[in-house]
């Protein structure tokens, strides 16, 4: 587990310690208050918060703002997206990831929190730009005031694609960038391909803090799709304004 602590808001970055796999997370009956089971109960005390949310991820791009009442009449797992914006305190919005890169966003002007659920189909249909264009257009963000956190995912040390992959990335300028040939495959620098996005958009380079970007294919700590297929579980990495 690594906890980002600032003045503002928590990142709480899980890893395959928690123990968590979709068979169970996904199928907690309604009832059940998700503070009040393990692991998640433990985030009382480390994140002190008072409610959380997950969404039913589809490898998308559509997401919610999440409002003080959401926290109480939405089920937590039931709600098809990849990204959620609060400017809740107190309140954890999360994601489940096993080679996906979760995206953290703090708007510091306007203290309002987003995360977002990055795996290859989501940042082609660049998810962290849709992410940051609500954020502009409910609570009116301005991108020199953001700052952007990834968390752990699969890296281009071990993504390997086919080369029929590239074409799904053609219409990005960078494309090149993102892709190296080895053998006859390639690998695919995914963290890359989401940051080169988003400063596209007008982020600057010194928000972004790669810190928490560890390889989850390399690092037997985290959960990896790529390297344990079905038998693989989730890290969660929740935010959460104080």
């Amino acid at each position: 587990m690594l906890l980002h602590n600032s003045s503002f808001f928590r990142i709480y970055f899980g890893n395959a310690k928690d123990r968590l796999y979709p068979m169970w997370y996904q199928n907690l009956p309604k009832e059940q208050q998700l503070l009040s089971v393990p692991p998640f109960s433990g985030l009382t005390k480390i994140m002190r918060i008072n409610n959380l949310m997950f969404l039913n991820q589809v490898h998308g791009a559509k997401g919610y703002i999440i409002k003080e009442s959401d926290f109480k009449e939405i089920v937590p797992f039931t709600l098809d997206g990849d990204y959620m914006i609060t400017n809740v305190s107190l309140a954890g919005i999360g994601i489940m990831t096993a080679d996906c890169l979760p995206i953290i966003f703090y708007d510091r002007l306007n203290t309002v929190a987003a995360i977002a659920h990055a795996g290859w189909r989501s940042s082609i249909a660049e998810i962290g730009v849709k992410t940051i264009q609500h954020m502009q257009q409910r609570f009116n963000t301005e991108v020199e005031q953001l700052r952007i956190f990834f968390g752990p995912s699969i890296k281009k040390c071990c993504y390997k694609v086919q080369k029929d992959f590239i074409q799904q990335l053609e219409h990005f300028e960078f494309a090149h960038h993102v892709l190296q040939q080895k053998d006859d495959n390639y690998t695919f620098d995914l963290p890359s391909f989401n940051r080169l996005q988003l400063e596209d958009l007008g982020v600057p380079k010194e928000a972004f803090c790669f810190e928490y970007n560890i390889c989850t294919s390399c690092d037997n700590n985290f959960f990896s799709y790529r390297r344990d297929a079905n038998k693989a579980g989730r890290q969660m990495t929740i935010v959460s304004l104080k």
